[in-house]
């Protein structure tokens, strides 16, 4: 019976989204509060699913549609601990999105789209095959595309059309990695693809596999350099959008990265250590972004593909050594900072992206300049933001301290044990340091925004500022954002009750095996990586943020600058040329070097074939000869063959050639014959001039042997048949390439 809750989960916000389409087409505080009634509920399964799997172990439920196993849902530690974050993100936001939408257009339409995202979401996070992963992955992509496109204004546009490329691209290449993968080991099944592919001789596969299949995970998960939808989406997506698109949706990219490193390349050295240096650049390269940034929630955005990169570096620092029973303790480290570090990551954002939509929402500003002050005397707000800035910053005491200092003791334990191998030590130094300083440039670009929005004095409008005291969010915000606020001192200051059994709980998902050792967290041991991180960031906000990203205004006022180049774009200066014009030249070349080939073969071919053909084929009469015939046939009528056919449209159509008769003025009168006629076209070639494709020199020379070749019923026949002849080309090509790309993979 427990079972049957995995698709409720699924199906039940999507059948949610369109009651509540239909609701708000007649109320719409109906149906703001039915869907808050959808998200709940949902929010309750959940929980009580925790339940069932902590008393019953793993549950499973298919559905018996799709290829021979149906969509597997399945549900373990991990997987149920991230469905009540998904479905707690979820009711937060919809909570909060009655009022922050209150002067919205098209309210009934994101709604139906938030409540789908969500049933497709957590079918991701309780996929139990890749097939059913990939299912929902897609329909998520594009359901979510609706909620970054709401707002419908040209940046909005802009981002969607980004963020849409790189699902979709993403998507395609990840399938071609899939479908690889289940022709490698013949199954699809999450559970047994570490066996099946531990136990392969040749790994050659699966790492083509794993490639093609990051590019969509690493996509969606903000992971560089695929992560230029972040920083462009989330300042033009509504506030609670932007929530769960930082706060989940990226989780589900990092969900199918956990299945590559941790499940198909299994302690791979060689894979886990491109991971590693991909989450480095990752984690440092959105610090550095964030740090210029003087747009609010684009700061966030940035800092979301800091924290996936660091989530990145704790599972690639887990499975680097996997299995090795001397450093499978700092595995649990790493394992344990992973999946703290997600869930840390999802509510941290949770906080600041609803607090940053009631900035939003009340000044419709997002720029630090103009929301300077907005929280100077609103001491909820400043408190809701403040617990989540502390624990992004990893300050003792809060929950972001717990898994990062886990994450950084996997990596310090890893110098330990390569104190033999100098290189590898140092590697893993250079490691620590750059984890360190983003921890630096995290606190600083925190406090940048914090100070500058809550306790900095607006130098034009602070009196603006304040006046809007009492009405600047209405108690249902208050309390949800005030609750959200609050589990991030709790469970940082609960850890042993609260983290610690959590991430536990999710261990067998990681094939983590008995039990780690307890880590101090308030030794000095631990603390001082913390406060090195604290101390680089306060002297990086005094000096670099406070002296170089502030200048004087024409009225002596010190403003924010942004001072990052403008031509230093991912997007504007690699991604976007690279879709208008590399790829269409490399795709006119290609195309045009197989036209090319098939022009050659083609002519090679036609001439054989019809040499062929009139070895063995008695002489067929030409129209010419038809049209003497006829008139031996009928000597009693007047027929002009040459103006009097229907032609060859006739001759596709019907197989036949009308004869029609004439009267003495030349007016048609009724056709007098119907004599089949079969179409020949090597006996109608003659030579009417050049055209630059064979293909047009042949349509031109068999339509002016029937018709005049300027006749419109011959320019409509000829690009008749010149669309058919472009079609089969187009379908050989194809055709071409799967070939060639069957035969390389077969030959892995």
């Amino acid at each position: 019976m427990n079972q049957m809750l995995l698709p409720v989960l699924v199906f039940w916000p999507m059948v949610g989204a369109f009651i509540s389409y239909f609701i708000g087409r007649k109320n719409k505080k109906a149906r703001n509060l039915f869907a808050d009634a959808v998200t709940i509920v949902e929010l309750l399964i959940a929980i009580y699913m925790v339940m069932v799997v902590s008393g019953q172990g793993t549950q499973y439920f298919s559905v018996p549609f799709w290829g021979h196993d149906g969509l597997l849902f399945q549900m373990d530690g991990f997987r149920s601990i991230y469905a009540v974050i998904t479905t707690l993100m979820w009711a937060g936001t919809t909570v909060f999105s009655a009022e922050y939408f209150a002067h919205y257009r098209n309210r009934n339409r994101y709604y139906l789209f938030m409540l789908m995202t969500e049933g497709a979401t957590v079918a991701v996070f309780l996929s139990g095959d890749i097939m059913t992963l990939f299912t929902f992955f897609e329909v998520m992509a594009f359901t979510s595309y609706v909620m970054v496109i709401h707002d419908e204004k040209p940046g909005a546009r802009r981002a969607s059309d980004t963020y849409t490329f790189l699902n979709v691209f993403g998507g395609l290449v990840t399938l071609m990695g899939i479908f690889l993968l289940y022709r490698t080991i013949g199954t699809l099944r999450i559970d047994k693809i570490k066996e099946l592919c531990a136990a392969l001789p040749d790994k050659k596969p699966i790492y083509w596999a794993a490639g093609l299949m990051i590019v969509g995970f690493g996509g969606k998960s903000g992971m560089f350099p695929l992560h230029v939808w972040l920083p462009k989406a989330h300042p033009v997506a509504p506030a609670p959008a932007s929530a769960l698109l930082s706060g989940v949706l990226t989780k589900t990219g990092v969900y199918g990265i956990i299945i590559i490193s941790a499940h198909m390349l299994f302690g791979d050295w060689v894979w886990d250590c491109v991971l590693l240096g991909i989450a480095v650049i990752t984690m440092f390269g959105g610090a550095f972004l964030a740090l210029f940034s003087v747009d609010l929630k684009r700061t966030l955005a940035c800092s979301s593909m800091s924290q996936i990169g660091f989530i990145l570096t704790a599972i690639a620092m887990q499975c680097i050594l996997m299995g090795r029973e001397d450093t499978m303790q700092y595995h649990f480290y790493a394992q344990q900072g992973a999946v703290l570090h997600m869930m840390n990551h999802s509510l941290i954002k949770l906080v600041l992206f609803m607090a940053a939509g009631v900035v939003y929402m009340n000044l419709h500003q997002l720029d630090l300049n103009e929301v300077r002050g907005f929280g100077y005397r609103k001491p909820l707000l400043k408190f809701i933001f403040g617990m989540g800035v502390l624990a992004i910053i990893g300050m003792p005491l809060w929950s972001g301290y717990v898994s990062k200092t886990l994450i950084h003791e996997s990596i310090v334990e890893r110098i330990w044990t390569y104190h033999d191998y100098e290189f590898a030590a140092h590697v893993f130094r250079v490691v620590e340091s750059i984890f360190t300083l983003t921890g630096g440039l995290t606190t600083a670009y925190m406090t940048k925004i914090y100070i500058c929005v809550f306790w900095e004095k607006n130098p034009y409008k602070q009196d603006k500022m304040d006046s809007s005291n009492k009405k600047y969010m209405n108690k249902a915000s208050a309390i949800t954002l005030t609750l959200c606020s609050l589990i991030l001192p709790v469970l940082g200051m609960t850890l042993t009750k609260t983290m610690i059994p959590i991430s536990q709980f999710a261990k067998d998902f990681f094939y983590m095996t008995g039990h780690p050792h307890d880590v101090h967290f308030f030794q000095w041991a631990c603390l001082r990586g913390a406060a090195a991180s604290l101390l680089i960031g306060a002297i990086i906000y005094i000096f670099i943020v406070r002296g170089c990203l502030m200048s004087r205004d024409e009225n002596g006022k010190k403003v924010y600058i942004n001072a990052w180049p403008k031509f230093v774009d991912i997007e504007d200066r690699i991604y976007r040329p690279i879709m208008v014009k590399v790829l269409p030249f490399i795709g006119a070349f290609v195309t045009r070097v197989i036209g090319s080939i098939v022009e050659f073969v083609g002519k090679i071919g036609y001439k054989v074939f019809w040499k062929f053909a009139n070895w063995y084929t008695p002489r067929k009469p030409n129209v010419h000869e038809f049209i003497a015939k006829s008139k031996e046939w009928y000597p009693a009528h007047k027929i002009d063959g040459q103006k009097n056919f229907a032609f060859l449209k006739k001759v596709y159509d019907t197989s036949a050639i009308e004869v029609w008769d004439k009267d003495e003025d030349n007016r048609t009168v009724t056709p007098i014959e119907r004599v089949p006629v079969l179409d020949d076209i090597e006996d109608a070639l003659r030579e009417r001039g050049k055209e630059k494709s064979w293909i047009n020199r042949i349509i031109d020379k068999n339509i002016g042997n029937f018709v005049d070749a300027e006749s419109s019923q011959a320019s409509g026949l000829k690009s008749l048949l010149r669309q058919t002849m472009s079609y089969a080309l187009i379908i050989f090509a194809a055709g071409l390439l799967i070939a060639i790309a069957y035969v390389m993979l077969k030959s892995l």
